[in-house]
């Protein structure tokens, strides 16, 4: 085993997984740029505001606080919320023709997208709207209601725009977009396993979304769920590396898919108890199995990496964690590198 096996795992993550520098500098502009544009308050949500984004990074959340003038018109329903962002997309091609730069604004009912199109990657801002409340999370931010959409990845929202009963009002959700962000910064200054391990779990779940071969059962494993557990690992031991908290999460997969654990930041007192993993109680069996597979795969290809006698062959373990490659053991079956699994489940 190499010596210097962390800080080799953490430099891939960090050119492998990580937005390009190019990346960061689209983020920056464009952010800077819309915020210039929309009227009230406006602030960056999702993965990229909690230090958690990956490579090729294809969008941006942006929350937009609506301004009070519109809240009180929304309030008294002498406006609706559709010409609400009706008004503001107008407004938003007027700038950026003024700007000389081509883009698609797209209107849906509760939230706004923007596409860039002399952009040569697949880019797009997604802006939600949101109330400010006048109650406040721990750090002293105050919380939000959004619509439903607002809590959906760009793919989510698309199929529930596509499905969606038109007749059946959104409803809005309390929620604590801040504090999240804030919960992030805190627990990357703890420890950077926890961008680190998030990074390396979210490009290793991209693989196993393009998998053909389980009978067209979809990975159903979300990029927020494994986010908030890597959290709650390295809080609870910060000394864990990248490498080890990584597969802390694979062998502990029972756990993560057998009930909702984690709650929401904001709960509505009177309603019932909302868990960020809420969906893993929806899963079924095959969904379930393929989640199994692929994290013990991926323990399996861990073991492996972990014996590499030289950072070349370690390098090559990580890129076939990041395909996601299969083992026979992973279904069943044990040998040397896989009899610590339990495969009972499988």
């Amino acid at each position: 085993m190499i010596k210097n096996i962390d800080l080799v795992v953490d430099n891939f993550v960090s050119s492998h997984c990580s937005p390009t520098e190019e990346e960061r500098k689209l983020v920056k502009d464009e952010y800077a740029r819309l915020y210039g544009m929309l009227p009230g308050g406006a602030f960056q949500s999702g993965s990229y505001a909690r230090f958690t984004a990956i490579t090729p990074l294809n969008d941006l959340d942006v929350i937009w606080v609506i301004p009070e003038l519109t809240r009180m018109k929304l309030e008294e329903k002498s406006m609706t919320m559709d010409a609400a962002l009706s008004g503001l997309t107008d407004k938003l091609r007027e700038e950026y023709r003024k700007e000389g730069q081509r883009v698609n604004i797209t209107p849906q009912s509760h939230s706004i997208m923007i596409e860039f199109l002399d952009i040569d990657s697949d880019f797009s801002i997604d802006i939600v709207p949101a109330y400010e409340l006048t109650e406040k999370n721990e750090f002293g931010d105050p919380l939000y209601k959004i619509p439903e959409v607002g809590l959906m990845n760009r793919r989510q929202r698309k199929s529930f725009y596509e499905s969606r009963d038109t007749t059946v009002q959104i409803e809005w959700i309390k929620t604590d977009p801040r504090g999240y962000i804030e919960q992030a910064r805190r627990s990357n200054e703890l420890s950077k396993s926890f961008r680190h391990g998030t990074k390396l779990l979210k490009k290793w779940k991209v693989a196993w979304k393009e998998k053909k071969n389980f009978k067209g059962t979809e990975f159903k494993l979300k990029s927020f769920h494994i986010e908030i557990a890597i959290q709650n690992l390295i809080h609870d031991n910060p000394n864990l590396s990248t490498l080890d908290a990584t597969e802390r999460f694979m062998v502990d997969i029972e756990t993560y898919i057998d009930k909702p654990q984690f709650k929401d930041r904001a709960q509505t007192e009177g309603k019932p108890t909302r868990y960020i993993d809420q969906y893993v109680s929806d899963l079924n069996d095959d969904q379930k199995r393929m989640i199994r597979v692929a994290a013990r795969s991926g323990s399996i290809l861990i073991a492996y990496l972990r014996d590499a006698d030289n950072e070349r062959v370690c390098i090559d373990w990580l890129y076939r964690l990041l395909s996601g490659e299969e083992f026979i053991e992973a279904y069943g079956y044990r040998d040397r590198k896989s009899t610590r699994l339990n495969s009972s489940h499988i």
